[in-house]
C-alpha cells in the first residue's frame, strides 16, 4: 500500500508531513479510481445501452453508477432464474444481480436448467 502523506499537499506552512492512516489512504484511493476517465469497456456497454458516450465524459465511478442502475441482460436473467430466483414478478437492476449471485455462490447453488429449457424469445 503506497504511503502518502500531507507533505505532497500544499499546506502554505512549511510544516513537516504527518503519514495518513491506512483507512485515508484507500479513501483517496477509491476517489481516484471513482474520478478517473471511464474505461473502453464500461463505454461500450454504455453506448449499447443507449447513454451518449460521445458528448458526454464519463468517470469510472459516473459509468459504473449509469451501468448497475440498468435492467440486466437476458442471459443474466436467465441465471437468475436457474439459481430460483424471481424474475417474473421483481424488477432487477445489474447491481441486484451481481448481489443475488454473490448470495447463491455463498449458500453453494446450483443452476437448475430445467428451469429455464422451453422458455422462448426474448424480454418484452
Amino acid at each position: 500500500m503506497m504511503q502518502l502523506s500531507l507533505w505532497d499537499q500544499p499546506s502554505g506552512y512549511g510544516t513537516p508531513a504527518i503519514p495518513l492512516k491506512p483507512r485515508q489512504v484507500e479513501a483517496h484511493e477509491a476517489v481516484k479510481r471513482h474520478r478517473a476517465a471511464g474505461i473502453d469497456k464500461q463505454l461500450d456497454l454504455l453506448e449499447r445501452l443507449g447513454f451518449d458516450t460521445i458528448h458526454t465524459d464519463w468517470t469510472k465511478g459516473q459509468a459504473s453508477k449509469a451501468i448497475d442502475g440498468t435492467p440486466p441482460s437476458d442471459r443474466q436473467l436467465k441465471m437468475l432464474l436457474a439459481y430460483g430466483f424471481d424474475v417474473l414478478r421483481r424488477q432487477w437492476t445489474r447491481a441486484e444481480v451481481a448481489k443475488a449471485f454473490e448470495l447463491a455462490e455463498r449458500e453453494k447453488r446450483q443452476p437448475d436448467w430445467r428451469r429455464v429449457n422451453g422458455l422462448r424469445g426474448g424480454r418484452r
